[in-house]
């Protein structure tokens, strides 16, 4: 069997084109023939009755059960695709929205209460860009640890799940640090963990951008970008004086995202660090 259409959610999400398509109403019968003579856009039968999606100006007389402006997504969707309606409905939800999602062969529609149908698409534009970052919480942490794991396993250290499960929520409980999330379509992708730190010489606040994290599944579509953005952001809001952050110094990867995005390479200085664990040479 196969299955015509985009199936893969960040291409859906991008290729999203939302436009209004007139008022609609669904209407209830306890047969389909009640509603033979207006050409229903669409009809479904349940053990109770026929319910059928018509024009607003063919209502009259029509038991209404629900009125609503559709939207129609415009993306070639396979009907085996994952993960697009609840990405949608998630994100209308968060804004309070209700939506019936309607899913033929081609394409999806959705019916939205028509006062609504304004905000919903906005919140429909701005899912054309499925990166979704948010400040993280002691209840991320099960979603979290995989990619801090992932980050400690990129600079050779052994993986530790359970060490970095532990490890998160000392610094949640403490409000030791402040983390950013990356998602797509509600799953985790990336991060990056902020520390806090003074600066005596400004006599302000300052962070440091300790830990950045990105998928390698997911890695060029910005996210990267996006979390350095939002740490920006943030400290900023903070009244922080700067972030610092560091590198490897192979890490050319890294480095070609930092300056691209208005980091400044420091020359001055040499980075000194005493190991504790270890001792002096």
């Amino acid at each position: 069997m196969s299955f015509e259409g985009e199936s893969n959610l960040v291409t859906l999400l991008r290729n999203l084109s939302p436009v209004l398509a007139g008022q609609w109403v669904f209407a209830v019968a306890s047969d389909a023939r009640a509603f033979a003579h207006l050409d229903p856009l669409m009809s479904f039968r349940e053990a109770e009755g026929v319910t059928a999606i018509v024009r607003i100006d063919q209502a009259e007389g029509l038991d209404v059960r629900f009125e609503a402006t559709r939207i129609d997504l415009n993306v070639h969707s396979s009907l085996n695709a994952v993960g697009m309606t609840a990405a949608v409905s998630q994100a209308l939800a968060e804004r309070g929205i209700p939506t019936n999602i309607v899913a033929a062969a081609h394409h999806d529609y959705l019916f939205v209460p028509t006062p609504q149908a304004e905000i919903a698409m906005k919140v429909l534009v701005e899912l054309t860009d499925p990166v979704q970052i948010r400040r993280a919480s002691i209840a991320d942490v099960s979603i979290l640890a995989p990619l801090f794991d992932g980050y400690r396993v990129f600079y050779k250290q052994p993986s530790d799940l359970v060490g970095a499960r532990r490890f998160l929520e000392a610094r949640f409980r403490s409000s030791e640090s402040v983390v950013f999330i990356a998602e797509i379509g509600g799953e985790a992708i990336g991060f990056t963990q902020l520390y806090p730190t003074f600066s005596s010489i400004s006599m302000k606040r300052m962070w440091i951008l300790n830990d950045i994290f990105v998928d390698p599944s997911t890695r060029k579509l910005g996210v990267g970008t996006k979390l350095l953005d939002k740490s920006c952001e943030f400290a900023e809001s903070d009244g922080a004086v700067s972030l610092k952050l560091c590198t490897a110094i192979d890490n050319f990867t890294a480095q070609k995202l930092y300056e691209a995005t208005g980091w400044k390479r420091i020359d001055r200085f040499y980075h000194y660090k005493f190991d504790l664990e270890q001792g002096p040479l």
